[in-house]
C-alpha cells in the first residue's frame, strides 16, 4: 500500500536556469516531491483514524537499472544476471514496507475503509487518454488526491500532465523495437548469440529461455546460468551495436512525441517547479 510518484522520468536532466522556464526535474527533485507527498498523506489519514508513514528516501530500495533494448552493462550481467536476485530482494523490502505491514494488520472492514481514506471513492473522477491510446482515471477524493492537491495546487491538471509524460515512454521505446533499423541490428545480435550456444531471436526470447524469475526460489545454478546467459547478451549487445542503434532510432521518435505533447510537458515541468519549494520545507521540517 505504499503510495509513490511511480516512474515520473527519473532519468531528466537538470533544471533550466532561474530566469528562463522550469526544465524537467532531476531524479533528486522527484525523490523530495514523493517524500513530501508521503509527508502530506501521514496527517490526512490519522484525521480518519489510520497510520500512514513517511519512508524516507535513504530507507527506500534502490531504483532498478533499466535495459529496454538490452544489457549493454557487462559487470551489471555478470553480477545480476537479468535482475532476478534484486527482483526477490525488492520484493522481500516490500513486504517489509511499514504501511504494508500495518495495512495487512488491519481486518476486512477496517481495510476497505482504508483504502476509501487513502484513494478516495469513484464518485469524483480525474481521467486522461494517454499518448499510447489508453484511458486512465483516478480518484480526486482521498489523502492521496489531497496531498497531491495541496502540494501542486492544480490536481487534475498535474494527474494529466503528469501520466501523460510518464506514458510517452512506454510508447517510443516500442517504437523503436518495431523499427525496421533495430530489427536489423537484432538480426545481427542473434547471429552473434549462436556463437554462445544460444539459440534465440531477440533479447525478450533468451529472457524466457534463461532467466530464473519464474522460480518461487531459484537455485544458485539457475541464477548462474542466467548471469552466463545476461553476460552473453552483453557481449553480443556490444559487439553488435544493438543498444546504440536502439538509442538513436528512439530519439527520433522521442523528439515527434516530445513535439507533439509540449503543452503536457510544460505543464508537467510548471507545476512540478512550483511544488519544489513546499516539498524541500516540508522535508527539512521533518527532519
Amino acid at each position: 500500500m505504499a503510495v509513490t510518484i511511480g516512474g515520473l522520468g527519473c532519468t531528466a536532466a537538470g533544471s533550466t536556469p532561474a530566469d528562463g522556464p522550469p526544465g524537467e526535474p532531476t531524479a533528486a527533485h522527484w525523490e523530495t516531491l514523493e517524500h513530501a507527498e508521503a509527508l502530506l498523506i501521514g496527517p490526512c489519514m490519522k484525521g480518519k483514524g489510520f497510520r500512514y508513514t513517511a519512508v524516507p528516501p535513504a530507507e527506500q530500495p534502490p531504483r532498478q537499472p533499466d535495459f529496454p533494448y538490452g544489457i549493454d552493462d557487462t559487470e551489471f550481467a555478470r553480477t545480476h544476471g537479468f535482475g532476478t536476485d534484486l527482483d526477490r530482494e525488492l520484493l522481500s523490502r516490500a513486504e517489509k514496507d511499514p504501511n504494508r505491514v500495518y495495512f495487512q494488520g488491519l481486518d476486512a472492514s477496517q481495510r476497505a475503509a482504508y483504502s476509501v481514506a487513502l484513494t478516495g471513492t469513484e464518485r469524483q473522477r480525474i481521467t486522461v487518454t494517454l499518448p499510447s491510446g489508453f484511458r486512465l482515471a483516478t480518484n480526486d477524493s482521498g489523502c492521496l488526491a489531497e496531498a497531491r492537491r495541496r502540494l501542486y495546487g492544480d490536481y487534475p491538471a498535474w494527474f494529466k500532465a503528469a501520466r501523460t509524460v510518464e506514458n510517452l515512454k512506454t510508447v517510443y521505446q516500442s517504437r523503436a523495437l518495431e523499427d525496421p533499423a533495430y530489427a536489423a541490428a537484432v538480426k545481427d545480435w542473434s547471429a552473434c548469440m549462436a556463437g554462445h550456444d544460444w539459440t534465440v531471436k531477440d533479447p525478450q526470447e533468451l529472457r524466457v529461455k534463461a532467466s530464473a524469475a519464474a522460480r518461487d526460489v531459484p537455485t544458485e545454478n539457475e541464477l548462474a546460468r542466467e548471469r552466463a546467459a545476461a553476460e552473453a547478451e552483453a557481449a553480443c549487445v556490444r559487439t553488435t551495436g544493438l543498444v546504440t542503434t536502439a538509442t538513436r532510432v528512439e530519439q527520433r521518435y522521442r523528439t515527434q512525441l516530445e513535439q507533439t505533447h509540449r503543452d503536457a510537458i510544460r505543464t508537467r515541468d510548471r507545476l512540478a517547479a512550483a511544488a519544489l519549494p513546499r516539498a524541500r520545507q516540508l522535508v527539512d521540517d521533518a527532519r
